[in-house]
């Protein structure tokens, strides 16, 4: 997928949020969830801040531009499908990780990883789109020994041979392993 298509439609997903999270508090609130939620995209390698602000100023002109932009990410998006069935990716940057309700940095081989950029560049992705998306358990890691998945997108309304192409992959084998707790 192309990064600047990756990049743009990230910003696009952090503006919408922005709106659809602030829609319903008064200015103060939505002041401490600019504070809050800026804080994860200042440790993200997400650059979305300005576009958390205008998103949460719920100004009508800027969401509208965020609607557009989004079709156009969708548009350039699905010119993939025009080649392939599936869109395969991380679920995540690396396996399962313990509850982190702090949002601190997550620890993977010796690199630190914001939570936002751990979790959710993918998801954020597919979220935007609007596209239908199965989760396969690919195994455990090796030396964590956690769950790791991957992502399985398609194209809109094919939500039937997604559920076909996920139940090939339970019979190839694909299935949930519990982690051996010690």
């Amino acid at each position: 997928v192309d990064e600047q298509l990756v990049e743009r439609s990230l910003a696009c997903w952090v503006k919408i949020f922005g709106f659809v999270c602030g829609q319903d508090f008064p200015w103060a609130i939505r002041k401490v969830m600019q504070f809050k939620f800026g804080q994860d995209l200042k440790r993200s390698s997400i650059n979305a801040k300005k576009e958390l602000a205008e998103g949460l100023s719920l100004d009508f002109a800027e969401y509208s531009k965020a609607l557009l932009e989004q079709k156009e990410c969708i548009a350039e998006f699905y010119q993939l499908f025009d080649d392939y069935d599936f869109i395969l990716s991380p679920t995540s940057v690396g396996p399962a990780f313990q509850h982190n309700h702090k949002h601190k940095d997550i620890e993977l081989e010796g690199q630190h990883y914001s939570y936002t950029d751990y979790c959710f560049a993918f998801v954020m992705l597919y979220n935007l789109l609007g596209l239908p998306v199965l989760c396969v358990p690919s195994g455990l890691d090796e030396k964590l020994n956690l769950p790791v998945g991957i992502s399985v997108a398609a194209p809109h309304h094919s939500e039937e041979q997604l559920l076909h192409f996920g139940e090939l992959l339970e019979n190839a084998g694909f299935g949930f392993v519990p982690p051996q707790i010690d």
